[in-house]
């Protein structure tokens, strides 16, 4: 099988969901990719969906939108949040708006181990936020917290964690995680 030379955070998601085995783990070393998955919990759901679009779909009031950074190469991914969706919890004591969408967010940073050398995570956190109907989960993480994407419009950082890197290159998979 031939070597893959650079596979996208979001085509890497879809081979290691697919049904077709596990071809980076064939044709790669031990590498992957820390970024931040995108997840998603349709209104009244109580477990993770692995998003497969990015955020600049409209979703619906009453969603729980999730992101955490995450690393994903061979036969490991580190995965969704650790906290279950939970729209009730989150969002209960945020009065409706009327012409608004009330939307909750989880944001995790993962597991120690994936952390960029030099960097400390954050808290992760969890926000309720209202916003117009016709809302994307881009326009949800602009106005909960800062992010930073590259020219292709990719999320690289979300409250400045990575404080440099974009996911765009393979690294080492982390001891802590073999």
């Amino acid at each position: 099988m031939k070597k893959l030379k650079k596979v996208t955070p979001f085509l890497l998601i879809t081979l290691s969901v697919g049904s077709i085995g596990n071809p980076i783990a064939n044709g790669a070393s031990d590498t992957g990719y820390r970024y931040w998955g995108y997840y998603q919990a349709k209104p009244g759901e109580s477990t993770w969906t692995t998003a497969m679009t990015g955020p600049t779909v409209n979703i619906a009031n009453g969603s729980v939108e999730g992101f955490a950074f995450t690393f994903a190469g061979e036969m490991i991914n580190t995965g969704s949040p650790k906290a279950a969706p939970n729209f009730k919890k989150i969002c209960g004591s945020t009065a409706a708006v009327t012409g608004k969408k009330r939307i909750a967010l989880v944001v995790e940073f993962g597991p120690k181990v994936i952390a960029p050398k030099g960097e400390k995570a954050p808290k992760a956190f969890n926000k309720c936020v209202v916003l117009p109907m016709k809302a994307t989960g881009f326009d949800l993480l602009t106005k909960a917290t800062k992010i930073r994407t590259n020219a292709s419009g990719m999320i690289c950082s979300i409250a400045a964690f990575p404080k440099k890197e974009c996911s765009e290159k393979a690294i080492k998979t982390p001891a802590g995680l073999k």
